[in-house]
């Protein structure tokens, strides 16, 4: 047989098997086209410049892209784990770490890899299982730091101290070094008493932020003073200390304010100051407690925020770390003031812990604490905040003053002065020196003088003149002329030359003015300097000008006295003192006969709003009126019905005088100047009258 037809038959089966080999292969191609490196490293470029601008899911889809691209490289695999660990999608970045086969990378991308999944245990709370991480970072790439410091801090928070002060001495900070992790090494240094390096972390730290423009919304109020070296050390201290010695540090800071406190209030006892520096150990022991592991915790983890509740106790010993420091201020401050006006012990004390409270209810107003939690949570630190600013200097006073701005009565009870016999703190004498006033103004006489009494006893009577000239004016209304003219000569010798001296000097010349001196009342009102009159309240300026009246009416000047009167009335707030000038005004009207100006005056008159003395002399001048009108017999009526009101007004007395000398019952009005204060300028007036009519 030819060899011819086996050669032919071969070179068709060689030729079928090429074609379906190259078939084959062909089919293989298109269903795994070649690796596209320029591609993957477009979309790797693409994908870097999204994350830079915010853009995550562009970034996230071009990473992704670049690995299909090119399914060899892992390095899109790595940026894109790492994307997603900077948003927080920690679950998703976990399954997609996980496909990078860690034996193809070099050292430092190995290490990479375990620092992103100790990144993840972090978020999650996983101490153990970032430790492994950290080590295994470690353990394949001994020249990483920021594994290296990490894993001291979570070394430390898992109770480790000796594996955590050893990483932390082979810790070498570079420039590189991001300000997180110098945060975590300053921490760690002022644990274990490495203050120096401490130091040295801390203030590249403040430079860095001192760098900070503040971004869109500027930069806090003060950041340039927060962001010095010192400041900024001093501020994150409480952070990193614990244990002994951040207890030693608090009692120090602790001493050094009860000495302070003891400095400007000498007069309270030892077992205050044991129970201060005891509670406040106390509250700044459970916030360290609280917060000590949270903050380390915190720095650890890269999607923290200021406004996440962990940060609560640690913001709070930062901050009460600072208002310690600036009571010392406080408290000096308070020891140049003159003994009675400095606070008792007890309300430096309160201070601090108001303090304390109210950063308390804005730490948790502005955390992101569930709604529940966090409403309760603001309602308890606001009691207790404002329990203590009861407790602090003027707190009382200031709640007295808040409270009787909205007519609300029970600040009064709240607002009680808690001091007994002895000694009256400032707060207590503030408190009492407005009820003082408040009893003047209500016609309780008696009350203000005993209260005013008991304050001038308890305290320097230098420190509160106010109280004392309230006193003597309680003195004049009572028509207890010889005691009030005796303060008011102690008044004037305290206060000689000062700048409330022309108080005193205008109360005696109303004194005088009631006792006939009218001479002397004159001559004390215009040797008062103009520039000082200008600097009397709208009272004294009112009284000022009833003094005058009375003068000018007494030295028979009615068009004067009139005009002195009327500016008296536009200024006078207190209501006996308006009640006063309408009397006067209304009696003028009375000796002229005018009806209408009275009624005018009258009607004012019932407008006011005091208490007996003024409701007295509201129907003294009713009574007036009245009789202008032509009803003698009412007139009298309501005289005695005035004189009933507030006895001891001799203003109402000797116009029910005058009525009795129009009825010609001399005798009967006779008896009325025994009712009278002795030496009264209407005393006299009435015996005048009584003698020219009736003898």
């Amino acid at each position: 047989m030819s060899r011819a037809p086996w050669l032919a038959l071969t070179l068709i089966l060689v030729g079928v098997m090429i074609g379906w080999d190259g078939a084959a292969g062909a089919e293989r191609g298109a269903e795994r086209p070649p690796p596209d490196k320029a591609k993957a490293q477009i979309k790797i470029d693409i994908g870097l410049k999204a994350r830079a601008a915010g853009k995550i899911e562009e970034a996230v889809e071009a990473f992704e892209d670049a690995y299909e691209a090119n399914p060899s490289n892992v390095y899109p695999l790595l940026l894109w784990g790492e994307t997603l660990c900077q948003v927080g999608m920690y679950k998703a970045a976990q399954k997609v770490l996980a496909r990078i086969p860690l034996k193809s990378l070099p050292a430092a991308g190995q290490g990479h890899v375990h620092l992103l999944f100790a990144r993840i245990h972090l978020a999650a709370g996983a101490l153990t299982e970032a430790a492994t991480a950290l080590e295994a970072t470690l353990a394949v790439h001994p020249e990483n730091e920021l594994a290296r410091i990490r894993l001291a801090m979570v070394s430390d928070c898992l109770g480790r101290s000796d594996q955590a002060r050893d990483l932390l001495d082979k810790v070498v900070l570079t420039s590189a070094v991001p300000s997180r992790e110098r945060i975590l090494v300053y921490l760690l240094d002022v644990r274990y008493g490495n203050f120096l390096r401490a130091w040295e972390s801390i203030g590249l730290v403040a430079r860095r932020l001192a760098r900070w423009d503040g971004g869109e919304d500027g930069l806090p109020f003060g950041w340039s003073l927060l962001t010095g070296h010192l400041p900024f050390f001093f501020l994150t201290l409480p952070c990193g200390l614990g244990g002994w010695p951040g207890l030693i540090y608090a009692l120090g800071l602790m001493a050094i304010l009860v000495g302070l406190a003891r400095h400007t209030s000498p007069k309270e006892g030892h077992r205050l100051d044991l129970g201060f520096v005891a509670l406040a150990l106390g509250h700044v022991g459970v916030a360290w407690w609280l917060g000590s592991d949270a903050a380390r915790l915190g720095f650890l983890q890269d999607d923290t925020a200021l406004a996440d509740p962990i940060w609560i106790a640690p913001r709070l010993l930062m901050g009460i770390h600072q208002c310690t420091v600036a009571l010392y201020l406080a408290y000096a401050l308070f020891s140049t003031l003159p003994p009675a006006w400095r606070p008792a012990r007890h309300e430096l004390y309160g201070s601090w812990f108001f303090c304390w409270w109210f950063m308390v209810s804005v730490l948790v107003f502005q955390s992101r604490v569930e709604g529940g939690m966090r409403w309760g949570g603001l309602a308890a630190s606001l009691l207790l905040t404002f329990g203590c600013a009861l407790a602090m200097p003027l707190g009382r006073y200031l709640f007295l003053m808040v409270g009787d701005l909205v007519g609300w009565k029970g600040s009064r009870l709240l607002a009680a002065p808690t001091a007994g016999n002895g000694t009256i703190g400032f707060t207590d004498a503030k408190i009492m020196e407005t009820t003082i006033l408040q009893h003047l103004d209500l016609d309780e006489f008696d009350e203000a003088i005993a209260l005013g009494r008991k304050l001038l006893a308890g305290t320097d009577r230098k420190g509160f003149p106010v109280a004392w000239l309230a006193v003597i004016r309680a003195l004049i209304e009572r028509e207890d002329y010889v005691e009030a003219n005796q303060s008011l000569g102690e008044f004037l010798q305290t206060f000689q030359g000062s700048s409330v001296s022309i108080s005193g000097q205008l109360l005696s010349a109303y004194y005088k003015s009631l006792t006939s001196d009218h001479a002397g009342a004159l001559g004390i009102i215009q040797k008062l300097p103009p520039e000082r009159m200008q600097g009397l309240s709208t009272n004294e300026a009112a009284l000022s000008f009833l003094v005058l009246g009375r003068c000018n009416l007494a030295f028979e000047q009615p068009v004067q006295a009139n005009l002195d009167l009327t500016k008296g009335l536009s200024l006078a707030k207190n209501p006996l003192t308006a009640a006063k000038i309408l009397c006067e005004l209304v009696e003028l009207e009375v000796s002229m006969e005018r009806l209408e100006p009275a009624l005018k005056w009258f009607g004012q008159a019932q407008s006011l709003k005091g208490g007996k003395k003024t409701s007295g002399l509201v129907k003294t001048i009713e009574s007036m009126v009245v009789l202008l009108q032509g009803k003698p017999e009412v007139a009298l009526a309501l005289a005695q019905d005035a004189c009933r009101t507030f006895p001891k007004t001799s203003r109402s007395w000797a116009w029910l005088g005058h009525l009795l000398c129009l009825r010609q019952q001399f005798d009967e009005a006779e008896k009325l100047l025994e009712k009278m204060a002795p030496g009264s300028s209407d005393a006299e007036k009435l015996m005048g009258e009584i003698t020219r009519k009736g003898r």
